[in-house]
């Protein structure tokens, strides 16, 4: 998963569906952040083969499951089969247009909405600044108003709009729960890092935003912050969260370069042969001008990890 707060909260809530639906557990063995991935336990290398990269758009060929929801660029950049990406599914071709909450957002409205799942851990002060905080929600649903009205509408049809999600659209929550919000940051702070301040907001909501991604200044820290956010959550919301694994033993089994590239016209009309050609293992079209990428070598899964031996 992606070590931030909507790749952990997407974590614990589908750890919290895998149980009711299946009687099954999840668990959470590792980490990729663009840069590196990593594995914690004693799992092998072929693990990755049958995991599901959760927040992740990859394009490693023995990885085939992945739910994600960065814009990809023209619908002509391939993914695996047993990828899911909103922009894809709903054939968002334009940025403006392209799904804008987080990928948690797209499970609680999506997949736990689907399998008809009562959502009472959405109603506690707390609860509804963690779900708020991914991907700075309140954030976006108050700057793009349009489209994320657009996507609530796609997401429940004629279905009555959720509370939560309800009080985000009309600006709600944005003017009653500045405190809940900071005293909610004030939890998280320990496990991650400030991130940018957003000067276009009241100071009652400056201290509010960045603070999305785990501090990281090795590789052990990293994942004791990834595991503390996820029991965090779990607590939050009420439910119980992922297996998770002794930090100590993190290892990092995949690095590469990330790059940012300019996403002038004729690149993104070819853009699919440029990521083959330039070994791009994940990217996301940011912005009008600009593509985030990562570069590396594929993914080579042995069904024995020799860095045991």
């Amino acid at each position: 998963m992606s070590p931030d707060v909507d790749g952990v909260l997407s974590s614990v809530l589908l750890s919290h569906y895998v149980r009711r639906e299946y009687d099954a557990e999840a668990h959470l063995i590792g980490t990729f952040n663009g840069r590196y991935l990593r594995l914690v336990g004693d799992h092998p290398l072929d693990v990755l083969r049958g995991s599901m990269f959760l927040d992740l758009d990859v394009r490693f060929s023995e990885v085939a499951h992945s739910i994600g929801q960065h814009f990809l660029g023209p619908l002509s950049v391939r993914a695996s089969a047993g990828a899911f990406n909103p922009n894809r599914f709903f054939a968002i071709e334009k940025m403006p247009d392209k799904y804008p909450f987080a990928t948690a957002h797209l499970l609680l409205f999506g997949l736990l909405n689907t399998a008809k799942m009562t959502m009472p851990f959405t109603n506690t002060p707390d609860a509804k600044a963690l779900l708020s905080h991914a991907d700075s929600f309140f954030w976006v649903c108050n700057k793009y108003k349009a489209n994320s009205q657009r996507w609530a509408d796609r997401l429940y049809g004629a279905e009555p709009t959720p509370p939560f999600l309800r009080a985000m659209l009309d600006g709600t929550y944005m003017r009653e729960a500045a405190a809940d919000h900071r005293r909610f940051v004030e939890r998280v702070k320990p496990y991650v890092y400030p991130g940018n301040v957003q000067d276009d907001f009241s100071d009652a909501w400056k201290s509010c935003t960045g603070h999305q991604t785990c501090r990281s200044p090795n590789d052990i820290v990293h994942a004791r912050n990834v595991n503390a956010l996820a029991a965090l959550f779990s607590e939050i919301l009420g439910v119980d969260g992922p297996t998770t694994y002794d930090a100590t033993t993190t290892r990092v089994v995949w690095e590469g370069t990330k790059l940012r590239v300019e996403a002038y016209p004729r690149l993104m009309e070819t853009l699919e042969r440029y990521l083959q050609e330039h070994n791009i293992r994940s990217h996301a079209v940011t912005g009008a001008r600009s593509i985030a990428m990562s570069q590396g070598p594929d993914l080579v899964l042995e069904l024995i990890d020799a860095s045991f031996y």
